[in-house]
């Protein structure tokens, strides 16, 4: 009894952190201005080019969206199914990430691109963050990291089912 209430435990946190995901990415709509810049090819698909600026008045929905505010860049748009292939933004005011321990410093970038997997399935293939941030308002830290994602592989439905659940669960007594 005791395995399958974990596994129904790590799903519902697992769900509920895909929900908070989901409504961070939605919140980008509403929370800059897109001015079409151009067009170009992004890994052999045609895509829109976007400048992105935050929108004056915007107001957070989710906590993890208040840098919204303080960040603007460049968003590529995939023509046929509206994917994001690639994404740059930078810092253009200091904002505070956890509980007012770091200060995201002016300047800092992140870049963002994501590879077609299937139609209308786009996941990450690559992140680089170059940053600089106060720690306590004492320290500084500096970070530049890429980090690449790789190897997809499609997974049937049966096989996760079957790979999450025990062939028999255990009696409770």
């Amino acid at each position: 009894m005791h395995f399958v209430s974990l596994i129904g435990t790590e799903r519902a946190a697992r769900v509920e952190n895909e929900k908070a995901d989901r409504a961070f990415v939605t919140e980008v709509v509403d929370a800059f201005n897109f001015k079409l810049v151009g067009e170009e090819v992004i890994n052999g698909r045609p895509a829109y080019m976007l400048d992105v600026t935050p929108r004056p008045g915007y107001a957070p929905r989710n906590k993890r969206a208040k840098m919204f505010s303080k960040v603007a860049g460049k968003l590529w748009v995939d023509k046929q199914d509206f994917g994001w292939p690639k994404a740059n933004g930078g810092v253009i005011e200091p904002f505070f990430m956890g509980f007012l321990v770091a200060r995201v410093q002016k300047g800092s970038q992140i870049e963002f691109t994501q590879t077609r997997v299937e139609d209308g399935v786009w996941l990450p293939s690559r992140v680089r963050i170059a940053a600089h941030a106060k720690i306590f308002f004492i320290k500084s830290y500096d970070m530049d990291a890429v980090i690449t994602y790789s190897h997809y592989q499609k997974v049937a439905p049966a096989a996760i089912a079957s790979s999450a659940t025990p062939s028999h669960a255990p009696q409770a007594k």
